[in-house]
C-alpha cells in the first residue's frame, strides 16, 4: 500500500475499523429477535452517542464505491478492495458494499484465509465426524419432500421413498424460502404475508466456476510473488467491476468479467503432485438468464447457459487470464467447468446458480433475510426452524444460522431462568 499511496489511508482505516469490529461481527452474529441485539445496540449507543450512532448507521449503509474514491488514491488499491464485497453477492454500486469491504478486508488482514489441509471435503468429513461422534447420523441422496407436522407443530419428516423419521425436538430446514414453503409446507395452512414474502423472494447473480489442473505452477507476467497468494482478482479497474455487474443485472454477459483466481496449492502443496499446480477460477458477474453479450460474441439464444454459450463463455475467461499468466494454455493437462445449471444441479438451494441462494442487497439482509415477514428463523410452524444461506446471517462456510438457532434450543430462557434460581 506505502508504494502506492494509500499506506497511511490503509492504516487508517483498519485502525478506525478496528475500533468498531466488535460491533461489526457482533451485528452479522446477532439474532435480531433476542435481547443480544438490544445490548449490541445499547452498546453502540454508550460508544458512539445518538449522532454518533445515526452516522454509524450511514456507514454501514454506504456503497463501496464512493467510500473506495474518497479514501484511497490510487486506481490499484481500489481495484484491489472493490471485488471483495462480490464474495458476499454485492456489487461495488450496492448499499452496504463499503461495511462488507471492511469486514473481508480486516477478517483476511486480522485471520488470514484458512483452508483445510487435503481439500474442502476434509472440513465437511470433520463436522460428519462431530455429529457420528454425538449419536447422530447423516443420510445422503434422501429426498425430503415434506415435514410432517401434528396441531400445528413439526413433528419430523418424510424421504420421497416413502420413510418417515420423527423429531424429539425440532426440525431445521435449510432450504430457500419458495422450497420451504412451497414445497415442504406446501400441505399447511401459512399466513398470507408470509407466502406472499417467499413468493417474492429474489435469487441473485449465477455463479460459473472452472476447475484447471496444470503441469506446472502458474508463471504471473506482472510479478512473481502473485504465485504464492492465495487468491488474486483479474479485473481491468473499479468502473470495469461495476460495469460487468450492472451487465449481470441485466441479463448482459461482460465483456471483460472480474475473475477470482484461487491457487490452493500456495498454502496447501498436498493439493497437487510435486511440481503440478491446480487453480479453481470463480466468475460471480453472470446472469440467470442471458440476454444478450456486450462483446457481441455469444448468441443468447433461449437464454439458457447450454453447453456451447457456457464453453464460449470460459475460452474468454481463460484467454483473460492467460493475459496475466502466460504459460497457462501450454500447462493445462485437465479442465472443469461448471455452469448455473450444474451448480443448481449440485445444491437445489442455489436457484439458478445463485451461490448465495438468495440476492444479498440490503433489502433481503439481516432482520430482513429471509423474510420480511418473518421473524428470524422461526416459522409459522412451532418447533420449525428456517436455517441456510438464504437466512441470516447469510452465506457462507461458518454455519452462522445453525449456530444461532442451536444457541435458542439449548440456552434456557430468562423464565428458565429465572425459575431455576
Amino acid at each position: 500500500m506505502d508504494r502506492l499511496g494509500d499506506g497511511a489511508a490503509w492504516s487508517g482505516m483498519m485502525q478506525e475499523f478496528g475500533a468498531k469490529i466488535d460491533l461489526a461481527f457482533g451485528l452479522l452474529g446477532a439474532d435480531f429477535w433476542r435481547t443480544n441485539s438490544l445490548k449490541l445496540a445499547s452498546t453502540a449507543r454508550k460508544r458512539f452517542g445518538n449522532r454518533g450512532l445515526v452516522a454509524t448507521g450511514a456507514e454501514l449503509l454506504e456503497p463501496a464505491a464512493p467510500w473506495l474514491d474518497r479514501t484511497f488514491s490510487s486506481e490499484v488499491t481500489k481495484s484491489l478492495l472493490a471485488p471483495w464485497a462480490l464474495h458476499n453477492g454485492l456489487g461495488p454500486d450496492d448499499a452496504a458494499s463499503a461495511f462488507i469491504t471492511k469486514v473481508i478486508g480486516a477478517a483476511v488482514a486480522f485471520g488470514g484465509m484458512p483452508v483445510p489441509v487435503g481439500g474442502g471435503i476434509k472440513l465437511v468429513e470433520a463436522l460428519i465426524g462431530i455429529i457420528k461422534d454425538a449419536g447422530g447420523e447423516l443420510l445422503t441422496s434422501a429426498d425430503v419432500i415434506k415435514v410432517t407436522t401434528s396441531n400445528g407443530k413439526a413433528t419430523g419428516v418424510k424421504l420421497a421413498d416413502g420413510r418417515e423419521f420423527s423429531a424429539t425436538r425440532s426440525v431445521l430446514a435449510s432450504v430457500t424460502p419458495q422450497a420451504l414453503y412451497q414445497g415442504l409446507l406446501s400441505e399447511e395452512k401459512i399466513p398470507t404475508e408470509i407466502t406472499k414474502s417467499a413468493d417474492s423472494f429474489r435469487y441473485g447473480r449465477a455463479a460459473i466456476q472452472i476447475h484447471l489442473a496444470l503441469s506446472e505452477p502458474p508463471q504471473w507476467k506482472a510479478d512473481s510473488r502473485l504465485k504464492d497468494v492465495a487468491i488474486v482478482h483479474i479485473l481491468d479497474g473499479m468502473n470495469s467491476l461495476s460495469e460487468s455487474v450492472n451487465a449481470s443485472n441485466r441479463g448482459w454477459l461482460a465483456k471483460r468479467p472480474t475473475i477470482v483466481v484461487g491457487q490452493p496449492t500456495t498454502v496447501d502443496p498436498s493439493r497437487a503432485p510435486a511440481g503440478t499446480s491446480i487453480l479453481w477460477i470463480q466468475l460471480q458477474e453472470n446472469p440467470r438468464k442471458i440476454l444478450g453479450d456486450l462483446a457481441g460474441e455469444i448468441n443468447p439464444g433461449d437464454g439458457s447457459w447450454n453447453e456451447e454459450r457456457l464453453n464460449k463463455y470460459a475460452d474468454r475467461v481463460l484467454a483473460q487470464v492467460a493475459e496475466q499468466i502466460p504459460n497457462l494454455f501450454n500447462a493445462i493437462t485437465a479442465k472443469i467447468v461448471l455452469g448455473p445449471e450444474q451448480i443448481e444441479a449440485m445444491n437445489k438451494n442455489l436457484v439458478g446458480g445463485d451461490p448465495y441462494a438468495g440476492d444479498c442487497r440490503v433489502d433481503q439482509y439481516a432482520p430482513w433475510r429471509p423474510l420480511s415477514a418473518a421473524t428470524g428463523h422461526r416459522t409459522p410452524i412451532k418447533n420449525l426452524w428456517h436455517i441456510g444461506a438464504s437466512t441470516h446471517p447469510g452465506p457462507g462456510l461458518g454455519g452462522g444460522s445453525g449456530f444461532l438457532v442451536a444457541k435458542r434450543l439449548t440456552q434456557k430462557s430468562f423464565l428458565e431462568r429465572i425459575r431455576n434460581r
